[in-house]
Order: C-alpha cells, then structure tokens, then sequence
C-alpha cells in the first residue's frame, strides 16, 4: 500500500512537472520577445535566486544542511563550469523560443538526455539495449523536426531554421551541464548548494551583460504585461523543479523524471491552440523524440 501511495504520488508531481514546464515554454517566446531574451532569463534568475536562498539560509540555521565546507574546491569548481553551461542553455533556448514554434523547439531541447547519455558512455556507463534505441530513435525524430515545413516567405524559413539551431545548442549546452553537475557535483554537494551556484552565476553574468549595454529604451517601453508574464514563466518554471524535487523524494524519481518530459507536449498543444502549425513530418519527429527520451530515461 505504501509503494502504491509513493507511485501515485509520483506520478502525479512528474505530470504536475510536465504542465508547469509546458506552459512556461509556450508562455517564454513571448515573454523573450516583449523585453528581450536576457532580460526575460535574468529575470527568471533573480526569482530563482531569491527562493532558493531563502530556503537555503532556513537550512542553514534549523541544522539541516550540514558537510558543505569540507566539499573538495574541484566539486565547487566543476559546479561552476556546469552552473555556466546550464546558463547558456537556457539563454539558447529562450532565443530559439523567441524566433521559433514553440512546438518545434521545445521537443528538440528535450534531446539534452540523449546528450548526457552520450557523454555518460564516453566516460565508462555502461548502456543497455533500451537505451540505445533511446539514441537511435532521438536521433531520426530532431531532423524531422527541424523540418521547416511548406513555409513560402524566404524570412519564415530563415528564422525557423535559427530557431532549431539555437535550441540544438541549448540541448548540446543543457546535456553537458546535466552531466557535469549529475556525475560530479550531486553527490558531493547536494541538489539546494548547486541551484544556489546556479542562480548567483545566471544573475551575475547576465546583470553584468545588461548592465554593459547600459540604458535601453526597449526596457522602458516594455509594456506591464510583458513583464507580469516573464514573472508567470519565472514561477511556472519554479513550480516544475520543486515538482521533480518533490517528487524524487517519493523514491520513484525515473517515473518523475519520464513524465516531467511530457512537457514538450504541452507546449505543442499550447502552440496550436494559439494557432502554430506542423506538418506530419514534424508530427512524426515530435512523436519519436518524445519515445527517445522516454526510453532514455526509463533505462
């Protein structure tokens, strides 16, 4: 009885995941569009650090985060290098919501598990049979995707084809930051330290970027809703990785982490109801990726 509790339980914080991923990816394009692509992620930073300090300084003083100064200098030093290459997947992949249908993109950045899997291999993991399909069928599902479609206007194509460049970077820069942090620092210094890292480089690099540019009236003009909405996605995005947090708790964290991927599901859907369009091949493309990571994950 109490493993079925934890299943359901599971199940149903890996699916919550999946909604709230969805719908902030539908909702970032447009958000990235309105005051900028690192405008929108600085800002989704800055909420994200502001939270996990908070929780972290509550650890701190009720006796419940212990061990952290006798961690190696190498796990914070590799925490870094990964922190930085998370960073530039989510300023890729906000960039390729901002040119691209969300539909497209989202499914194509979901591919980072085949990423860290590859680098996981190349590093001594061991990979089973359903785990090599896993690759094989990512593998034919992104150029279906990628596909441009029947789109005529030369600018249409253009920007498509930018879009799934920039989400390809953001799955190569997401999976290699995964792998860094899941192989190296996870274990050492513990899920809240490494978002802690995480939030303080995003916000550091990025104020520091913005501030450079100095004064932008795109900034000023930004209407009130672009900026209630980069707040949306900012605790949308929250709400999923206390989702998987929550849910790796329960002790069924590959049945959170397999569901959490449906995401790039919701965001399709999202991008149809507010009018994007696929072609079968992109259908196809979408279906066999979404099987890939899937299988990848269950592995």
């Amino acid at each position: 009885m109490l493993f079925a509790s934890s299943t359901s339980s599971a199940v149903a914080l890996g699916l919550a995941s999946a909604a709230f991923y969805g719908v902030a990816d539908a909702l970032a394009g447009t958000a990235a569009r309105a005051i900028g692509v690192r405008r929108a992620v600085f800002s989704y930073q800055v909420l994200g650090l502001c939270v996990v300090v908070a929780y972290l300084g509550w650890c701190v003083f009720s006796g419940r985060l212990t061990g952290l100064p006798g961690a190696p200098a190498l796990s914070w030093a590799v925490a870094l290098a990964g922190a930085f290459a998370t960073l530039g997947g989510s300023v890729s992949f906000s960039r390729a919501l901002s040119l691209g249908n969300a539909g497209v993109v989202a499914p194509i950045m979901t591919c980072y598990g085949a990423i860290t899997t590859v680098l996981s291999v190349l590093t001594g993991e061991v990979l089973g049979v359903l785990q090599i399909l896993g690759l094989a069928i990512c593998m034919i599902g992104v150029p279906l995707i990628a596909s441009a479609g029947d789109a005529s206007e030369p600018a249409v194509r253009a920007h498509a084809r930018q879009a799934v460049g920039w989400a390809l970077v953001s799955a190569m820069l997401y999976g290699v930051g995964f792998w860094l942090e899941g192989r190296f620092v996870l274990p050492v210094l513990g899920t809240l330290p490494l978002l802690v890292i995480s939030y303080m480089v995003g916000t550091t690099v990025l104020g520091a970027s913005l501030a450079r540019r100095g004064d932008d009236p795109r900034m000023r003009a930004a209407p009130r809703w672009a900026w209630l909405l980069t707040l949306c996605c900012g605790l949308l995005g929250l709400a999923g990785l206390t989702s998987i947090a929550a849910g790796a708790q329960t002790g069924a964290l590959s049945i959170v982490t397999v569901l959490s991927t449906l995401s790039a599901v919701v965001t399709t859907i999202i991008g149809l109801m507010r009018g994007e369009r696929m072609t079968p091949w992109q259908w196809s493309g979408l279906a066999a990726v979404m099987v890939g990571v899937g299988m990848l994950r269950m592995a």
